[in-house]
């Protein structure tokens, strides 16, 4: 598309409307310039700079940073690669956090504790 452009662009007999019938393209496409690549390159330098101070930041944290919206900062972070670090989760043992004690059980949303037993004793 850049040969195409550049055709265009320097004058040569062939016209717009030939060349976009050849290339199968619609003859609007020649007329505009991407200037994306160049403003997503320098984000990508921003991106890369807080990065390198924290990598645990995501696309969230590092569009408030940049004053930027956040789809536009993830989808450059996924167009370079730049992936935040994840936190590792702790590990939990199985069984053990599960089991309640029964002194706890009893006490938890009633106010009253072990102290309940003590009421309904005498029926």
């Amino acid at each position: 598309m850049e040969l195409a452009r550049t055709l265009c662009a320097s004058g040569s007999p062939i016209n717009k409307s030939q060349l976009a019938r050849t290339l199968g393209v619609a003859r609007s496409s020649f007329s505009t310039h991407p200037k994306r690549p160049n403003m997503d390159k320098a984000l990508a330098v921003r991106i890369e700079a807080l990065h390198e101070r924290d990598d645990t930041m995501g696309h969230r944290k590092l569009a408030v940073l940049l004053h930027t919206g956040k789809n536009r900062v993830k989808r450059v972070m996924h167009k370079y690669g730049i992936a935040a670090r994840r936190k590792r989760k702790k590990y939990l043992y199985p069984g053990k956090a599960a089991e309640t004690r029964p002194q706890s059980a009893a006490r938890r949303g009633t106010g009253l504790g072990q102290h309940r037993c003590h009421l309904f004793r005498h029926l």
